[in-house]
């Protein structure tokens, strides 16, 4: 019997995952990393991590994209001989780490301004400009409810001359649009969204992202014709890989604002155990703040109960599937009410817990949006 070579082996496994979406393919290339890495081979080793920090990224396994980046910026550090030809490769892939890296509580600020520094000097020894830099600091302040910094950044960010390193004009607008909602300027958010709404501009991701954070503003601002367009252009992308889990918690908000109670328990059900599995913390919070607006909406309209397939491993299993919505409503706000204070730890302040989580207690409140009859039918749930 034939016994492959173990570099005929990583061809195989490689060979495998590009025929493979998702987690497949990034177990496939965890595989073909290790058995690089036991022939000591660095080459190899650098091209199967370059190809796992992609798939990584786009599956959303942050921690593998994380591994894959930092060995990789330290072999270019420890041999710039040979590997100083990717340099402006990492530094781009350097812009996926920072866009997640303040979503996860347990990084502390010290390590956030530490990464934050390195970026800059990495990117000023390269000849770059900073427009991507102020961008992601901006970002990073949002994430941490510093409303000056945020702005700050954000006015650096627009005022500084783009390179060739700085996003597509489509993932600069996304970006401002979602900057503009978490600030919590909901009218601006939607006039910067002018380009993306006349589909002059898109990319990879963008408008669907940026459509996906302005479902809940569009509703509470009356456009519900405007909201339902949005979510039928971005659902089917946000459902299909772990790394929306915060943009799938827009659109379980959208169907319970929007009165869709049989899609927003179906999309709870179905991505549930997504959240469940997360690391992110951001992503996981606001999940599972949409998750109690259904439930504590259900309970208000007089369900007192519910019929709901939760994954064994979570706390409020039961065999039966059945449920209180007020007992189920608030054991999702105790979640996120842990993770806020993660968080507010992290940052220095009580932004989570005195800010996020009323503005979720204000949308229990909201009366019913309900849709253009001729959007309701076409709505995809999971």
């Amino acid at each position: 019997m034939y016994d492959a070579s173990g570099e005929d082996r990583i061809d195989a496994l490689r060979e495998k995952a590009f025929e493979t979406d998702g987690e497949g393919r990034v177990a496939l290339l965890r595989e073909a990393v290790r058995l690089a890495d036991l022939s000591n081979d660095l080459r190899r080793g650098m091209e199967l991590r370059d190809d796992l920090l992609h798939a990584a990224s786009d599956a959303g396994f942050f921690e593998d994209e994380l591994l894959a980046f930092n060995w990789m910026l330290a072999q270019m550090d420890r041999d710039r001989a040979t590997w100083g030809g990717v340099e402006d490769h990492l530094l781009w892939c350097y812009k996926w780490i920072l866009e997640h890296l303040p979503e996860f509580p347990q990084v502390s600020n010290d390590q956030l301004a530490e990464t934050f520094q390195d970026m800059e000097r990495r990117f000023r020894r390269a000849g770059h400009g900073l427009k991507s830099v102020h961008k992601l600091r901006a970002w990073a302040a949002v994430r941490m409810g510093d409303p000056a910094e945020a702005a700050r950044f954000e006015g650096l960010w627009q005022s500084t001359q783009r390179d060739r390193l700085a996003d597509c004009a489509a993932c600069e607008v996304g970006t401002h649009v979602e900057y503009l909602v978490f600030a919590g300027r909901d009218e601006d958010a939607i006039a910067a969204a002018a380009p993306l709404f006349g589909g002059r501009m898109k990319c990879k991701e963008v408008p669907n992202t940026a459509f996906s954070r302005l479902l809940v503003p569009l509703l509470r601002s009356g456009r519900q014709q405007q909201a339902a367009a949005c979510q039928q252009q971005s659902f089917a992308q946000m459902r299909d890989s772990r790394k929306f889990i915060s943009y799938i918690a827009d659109h379980l908000s959208f169907f319970a604002l929007a009165g869709e109670e049989t899609k927003a328990v179906k999309l709870l059900e179905a991505r549930l155990p997504w959240a469940e599995q997360t690391r992110n913390g951001f992503s996981r919070f606001r999940f599972d703040l949409a998750a109690r607006l259904l439930l504590a909406r259900l309970h208000a309209s007089g369900r007192q109960t519910l019929r709901l397939r939760l994954p064994s491993s979570h706390p409020a299993y039961r065999p039966d599937d059945q449920y209180a919505t007020g007992d189920l409503a608030g054991l999702f706000l105790g979640a996120a009410r842990e993770v806020a204070s993660e968080f507010d730890r992290r940052n220095g302040n009580d932004h989570f817990t005195a800010r996020l989580i009323p503005q979720n207690e204000q949308l229990i409140a909201l009366p019913t949006v309900p849709l253009p009859e001729k959007f309701r039918s076409g709505l995809e749930a999971a």
